[in-house]
């Protein structure tokens, strides 16, 4: 009985020391693309998606491979979002395995000069609630699913 106990501790620890460390690369993996974001470097933000993963934008369009993700991207920071920021919060971190991660971040977007077609204008700030599915291959966190959702601002006091 003493055997398992501490075996369940070591065990514990270890799953414990993995976790921080890969609560950290993930944190960093979201900096990253607010960095690459910033610079208007779409190659950049989408170097973190495998190459089948899917992305659901905020206007709901469905975005299949890495490569559609970064032309659409692209072409956004390119038009609407030149110039614009990004800053991601990570909010929540679930790790269902020790290779795979549902990761919640909240996310401004301001900057912008205008938004795309299909989004209600919500002033100087656009605010989204994204949902990365990761998982860990080849020593690396990578994004496999992605879905992004618009928060409205919250409506004037009256």
């Amino acid at each position: 009985m003493l055997v398992s106990a501490v075996v369940v501790g070591v065990s514990a620890d270890l799953h414990s020391q993995t976790s921080t460390r890969d609560e950290s690369a993930i944190e960093q993996i979201l900096s990253g693309m607010d960095d690459a974001w910033n610079r208007g470097d779409a190659k950049a933000w989408a170097s973190c998606f495998v190459p089948d993963a899917e992305l659901i934008d905020v206007a709901g369009a469905i975005l299949e491979g890495r490569d559609a993700i970064e032309r659409r991207n692209a072409v956004l920071l390119g038009d609407v979002f030149k110039g614009s920021h990004l800053a991601q919060k990570l909010r929540r971190l679930r790790f269902l395995r020790s290779d795979v991660a549902v990761v919640d971040a909240d996310a401004e977007l301001y900057g912008y000069q205008s938004l795309p077609k299909g989004l209600p204008a919500s002033g100087a700030v656009l605010t989204v609630r994204l949902r990365y599915v990761m998982v860990y291959q080849n020593d690396k966190w990578w994004i496999v699913a992605s879905q992004n959702t618009y928060v409205p601002p919250p409506p004037s006091p009256q």
